[in-house]
């Protein structure tokens, strides 16, 4: 079961709709897709042809639901009403899988098949109307009106025909009507020019096609923070690679100075683990205990410890005040660019703003632009440079 939305004017489409009907007399809308693609120009989007004014068609009987517009054609009154006549559709929508093709849709809309006292229903209530509009027909051509008026006559007569002829297919048959991306209103899309609109929906959350072509965005970097960023990327490497070095040779110190035999370096212990050592030879005679707590002046193992106790004696390596530098320059850099008197717009009294200081370096390395468009570029304004005239 999909949800049955309501959209006003100036409202974002919260979700990927199918369009049954709207406040136009056709079912049609107009949407502003610049959140999508970038482009500010409305688009055309209708519901089908057949949904629609079926749905009209359901509440021609009681009058206040609907009216006449300025060109003789029905409208809803209100969406309160054209909500009322959903009751009267039923159907199913079998569309494709969700996808991140903005501009393809493929569905189709089947609708229920009425009933035989429905379709006798219809079929009367058709029936009458038919006489009412020949009623109405007959009486004004025998009032003499004339000019214009007769043009309101003919359209009426028209609209019920219309009407009668509909209302006899619906009764009786199955409807199965296909659906394009025409028929679609996208997620974050804004309905403009249009009162409202009514519509089923068929792709919620990530499944929208908005939110499957929706990414990270990417990280705006310089060719100088990038340069540094790769210099402390292999300084970081080489540190490791010292503190690596310098653990392994420590650990080999250690092997050559307390566990040679008749070497007994007292010198280089303190007075508790000196002691200790000076115990241990006594009762075993061995010079190489010694080598007791050598270093263990921590509780975790001396190659874990001296790893990180070489880690820290070499961060001079690493130039983290090189960071604070650049983004000082380019600090200092987007100050100039908001005062340069050379980048003042004088017909609107603008200065150049800079938003994004760290691509201000940036500037000085464009050599081309590439523009999509020539009002990008040339603000629309053709400027005669030179003329040549051979004779």
């Amino acid at each position: 079961m999909s949800d049955v939305l309501v959209v006003n004017a100036g409202e974002e489409i919260p979700a990927d709709m199918v369009v049954l009907t709207s406040s136009s007399a056709e079912g049609d809308c107009f949407v502003e897709t610049s959140n999508i693609d970038g482009e500010s120009n409305l688009k055309v989007k209708a519901a089908l042809s057949t949904v629609h004014h079926k749905l009209l068609r359901s509440a021609r009987a009681s009058g206040p639901r609907k009216r006449q517009n300025g060109d003789g054609e029905f409208v809803w009154t209100s969406a309160a009403h054209a909500a009322i006549g959903l009751n009267a559709l039923t159907g199913s929508i079998r569309c494709e899988l969700p996808n991140a093709d903005v501009y393809r849709f493929a569905a189709n809309v089947k609708l229920a098949k009425a009933s035989a006292v429905q379709a006798r229903e219809a079929a009367a209530r058709a029936e009458r109307e038919r006489t009412a509009a020949e009623r109405r027909l007959t009486v004004r051509r025998e009032e003499g009106r004339h000019g214009h008026e007769h043009d309101d006559d003919s359209t009426d007569s028209e609209a019920e025909e219309e009407y009668v002829v509909g209302g006899g297919h619906d009764a009786g048959h199955v409807d199965l009507m296909a659906l394009d991306d025409s028929n679609l209103l996208l997620r974050g899309s804004v309905l403009r020019s249009t009162g409202w609109v009514i519509g089923v929906t068929v792709y919620t959350g990530r499944q929208t096609k908005v939110a499957m072509n929706s990414a990270q965005p990417p990280s705006k970097l310089s060719r100088i923070e990038r340069t540094i960023n790769l210099a402390l990327g292999v300084v970081l490497v080489a540190q490791i690679v010292l503190v690596v070095a310098s653990d392994v040779l420590r650990l080999q110190w250690v092997a050559d100075t307390y566990e040679q035999p008749g070497h007994d370096p007292w010198y280089l212990l303190d007075d508790g683990t000196n002691a200790s050592a000076n115990n241990a030879s006594s009762t075993t005679g061995s010079s190489s205990s010694s080598a007791v707590g050598a270093g263990q002046e921590t509780d975790w193992p001396g190659w874990i410890a001296y790893f990180f106790t070489f880690f820290i004696l070499y961060n001079n390596m690493v130039p983290i005040s090189m960071y604070f530098t650049v983004e000082l320059c380019c600090f200092v850099q987007a100050l100039y660019i908001n005062r340069d008197s050379k980048m003042h717009c004088t017909e609107t009294d603008t200065p150049a703003r800079c938003r994004s200081t760290n691509l201000c370096q940036e500037i000085g390395q464009v050599s081309y632009i590439f523009a999509d468009k020539t009002g990008t570029i040339t603000r629309n304004e053709m400027v005669l440079k030179l003329s040549l005239i051979h004779i």
